[in-house]
């Protein structure tokens, strides 16, 4: 069997060199040939596998926005972050549940959590 990356052998009795190939997983991937397994995915912390047929190790490895977090490897899903109330979650690729956390501006307040902006006081005189 000659599947082409991305690809593994799944058919037992195949007719021709590439009919029993089928796609790896998405948190997987295989270099071809004569692979019969789909090896686990190592994305960088802060990525997801978000690829499906994944050609290399990191092939299709994607970012996780502000507000989210990966600690890598084959992860399929961001986490929400969890910054304290006051902070807001600012940076794509955080690899924790806080990291990235900045805190708002005088004037401005956040409850925290997954938020990505914070939001303008109204103060009352009084």
């Amino acid at each position: 069997m000659n599947c082409a990356s991305g690809l593994v052998s799944i058919i037992e009795g195949s007719t021709t060199a590439t009919d029993g190939c089928g796609e790896c997983e998405i948190g997987t991937y295989s270099s071809g040939d004569d692979n019969t397994n789909c090896l686990a995915q190592v994305c960088p912390a802060g990525y997801i596998a978000a690829k499906i047929g994944g050609r290399t190790e990191a092939d299709g490895c994607e970012i996780c926005p502000a507000g989210t977090y990966s600690p890598g490897g084959n992860q399929s899903v961001c986490f929400d972050s969890n910054c304290d109330s006051g902070y807001i979650a600012k940076l794509a690729g955080a690899s924790t549940d806080t990291e990235g956390c900045e805190s708002c501006l005088v004037g401005t307040y956040s409850s925290g959590g997954n938020s990505t902006s914070c939001t303008n006081m109204n103060c009352q005189r009084g």
